[in-house]
């Protein structure tokens, strides 16, 4: 029963981008009415650390300082970005955002190395969402998924569209995202068809 997508492109052909582009692209969906928006993108701060150590030569307490100093300023940009969506929400109903949790943990190797959840889905408010495998017939979290989501979901072995034709299946909790935005626009319908507030807290009480 979906009528509208708004799909927007907030990160360049080789999958990176800077922070404005993925703010923008926040705004750019609230405004045009997105009731749930979905974000199979994150800020990968161990990565950032190795690239500018590694790639840089720059020492590591230099490298991780200037990571964190860049993951804080994130970190409230997408804290006040929610604000205004939750403000947002007695005039419309609201929006509800879902986001990858990322994939920088290593339980392959140890089971106690788990990261915790990146940008944007750390932000106040937002659905993070990790990634769930099967093994031995069960469901069981994924070794690289990011610890402290909300929700995990389907995350090994999903089927995706191919870059320039065909499918093949993909890793991630950027795969399990969609699963969990496509199940609250489900719970946006129940809300609207029934006698309980339809508003994004109540689409999120009931995910």
């Amino acid at each position: 029963g979906v009528t509208r997508a708004l799909i927007g492109k907030v990160l360049g052909d080789d999958g990176s981008g800077d922070s404005n582009m993925i703010f923008d692209g926040i705004q750019w969906a609230e405004r045009n009415g997105a009731q749930v928006i979905s974000m199979s993108l994150g800020f990968d701060f161990p990565g950032l650390v190795k690239r500018l150590v590694e790639e840089q030569d720059w020492p590591v307490d230099l490298a991780t300082s200037a990571a964190l100093e860049a993951y804080r300023a994130n970190l409230r940009m997408f804290d006040s970005l929610m604000d205004m969506i939750r403000s947002r929400e007695a005039f419309g109903g609201g929006t509800v955002v879902c986001a990858a949790s990322g994939n920088e943990s290593e339980r392959q190797l140890d089971p106690s190395f788990e990261v915790g959840a990146s940008l944007p889905a750390a932000a106040d408010d937002v659905v993070s969402v990790g990634a769930l495998g099967r093994r031995n017939g069960e469901l069981v979290v994924a070794p690289f998924s990011n610890t402290f989501p909300v929700l995990s979901a389907p995350g090994v072995a999903v089927r995706s569209a191919k870059a320039g034709g065909g499918l093949r299946d993909l890793n991630g909790t950027s795969m399990a995202t969609p699963h969990v935005a496509g199940i609250t626009a489900l719970w946006w319908e129940e809300v609207r068809q029934s006698p309980v507030p339809a508003g994004s807290r109540t689409v999120t009480a009931k995910l």
